[in-house]
């Protein structure tokens, strides 16, 4: 049976269209939100059964802007979804940030409204089953959820950072239960420094792990914190420098065993990925490239794979070995314009997604040993897409 993923791009209205990597576009999506002049999607996922979530930001009234939650079963009909907003705040903006799904499909949305974040869970039926609000550790702190994840028991864990008086920065974790209720919160400050949009990973053993970037006035470094998720305690943190500028990590993953992987941009603007094991012990350091961008990566179990963008704007990707770091092949397509999405089946070939056309979103395909197999493209004319169309896979 064919894999298939999904693909949402947009600038003034949502757009989202699936794709199997043996044919060409299966179904196509527009959404228009709540009213006439469009929306912003922030992020996409798709559960086992093939069902899809995208978030994003609808405007809502003069200025404010409702956190929106846009759902299609496999087949591409429109589903129940949900639309957030505090009007509790004045000329509110609710943005959602990050969405995953449970083992019943229930979408779990995280993002940040005024000073708090927030968590939502949403049925399949469109039924808020859960939301809780955070604003950081102090009264005068304000909090903004960043990236979610659930483990094998649909306990959920919401990464973000906090503000304190201008001067104080720090991660936040909170843990959910599976029912919807929030177990505990932990802190961690880092004084005199920006932290910048942690993610959160989980592992099979009973540890949580959060990766970010941790910045100060001259460099940038990955930061990765080690929590244990029956109580939040702190197990370790780890920080290692990447680059003189302030290149944000722009991916993080973890797998089964703890071991952590992420990327970035190293101090050649070359593309950084590494791997530290569940002890923080270094595994290995892996480069590619100058003056390339990553802008999107995805963890299989035999590689790290990533994508991204060239300074002469081409499209290209890179393959680590999980293992050792080694780079097992690596591509650049002049026909496309800088690859911002990526997705990879089982047997290994690889799907990436760019806008090479104003109107339109493309799916470049490659097999397994980097060889180019062509590609499919969706358009939807009139409508402009984004620069940089998202993929999800199931």
């Amino acid at each position: 049976m064919a894999k298939h993923f999904a693909v949402r791009s947009v600038i003034a209205i949502g757009v989202l269209s699936l794709f199997s990597l043996r044919s060409d576009a299966q179904w196509s999506q527009i959404n228009k939100g709540l009213g006439t002049s469009g929306n912003e999607p922030t992020g996409i996922s798709v559960d086992k059964r093939g069902n899809v979530s995208v978030i994003a930001n609808f405007p809502f009234g003069k200025g404010a802007v409702a956190a929106g939650l846009a759902r299609y079963s496999p087949t591409g009909t429109p589903s129940p979804g949900y639309i957030y907003a505090d009007t509790s705040i004045t000329n509110f903006n609710a943005i959602p940030t990050s969405v995953a799904h449970d083992s019943s499909s229930n979408a779990l949305v995280v993002g940040y409204s005024g000073t708090k974040q927030f968590f939502l869970k949403v049925s399949p039926t469109g039924t808020l089953l859960t939301k809780d609000t955070y604003s950081g550790p102090t009264t005068t702190s304000s909090s903004h959820a960043t990236s979610v994840t659930v483990n094998a028991q649909d306990e959920v864990f919401v990464a973000g950072f906090y503000t304190d008086k201008g001067s104080i920065f720090g991660y936040t974790l909170t843990k959910y239960t599976a029912t919807g209720q929030r177990s505990w919160v932990k802190s961690v400050a880092v004084s005199m420094v920006n932290v910048s949009n942690p993610i959160v990973g989980v592992d099979n053993r009973g540890f949580v792990y959060v990766g970010g970037t941790y910045v100060d006035r001259n460099y940038s470094k990955a930061h990765i914190l080690k929590y244990a998720t029956s109580n939040g305690a702190l197990q370790w943190t780890f920080s290692n420098q990447m680059n003189s500028g302030y290149n944000d990590l722009i991916s993080f993953f973890v797998d089964t065993t703890g071991n952590c992987y992420y990327v970035g941009n190293g101090d050649q603007n070359d593309v950084h990925a590494s791997s530290i094991d569940t002890n923080a012990k270094v595994r290995w350091i892996s480069r590619y490239g100058s003056q390339m961008t990553p802008r999107a990566a995805t963890l299989k179990s035999d590689g790290i794979y990533i994508c991204g963008g060239t300074g002469d704007n081409k499209g290209y990707a890179v393959k680590f070995n999980i293992n050792t770091g080694a780079r097992a092949w690596a591509y650049i397509n002049s026909s496309a314009t800088k690859f911002s999405g990526i997705g990879v089946t089982s047997t290994g070939d690889t799907a990436l997604v760019c806008t090479d056309d104003p109107s339109r979103v493309s799916v470049f395909k490659y097999s397994s040993v980097g060889k180019f197999l062509g590609f499919k493209s969706s358009t939807f004319a009139p409508y402009q897409v984004s620069n940089f169309p998202m993929a999800a896979m199931n």
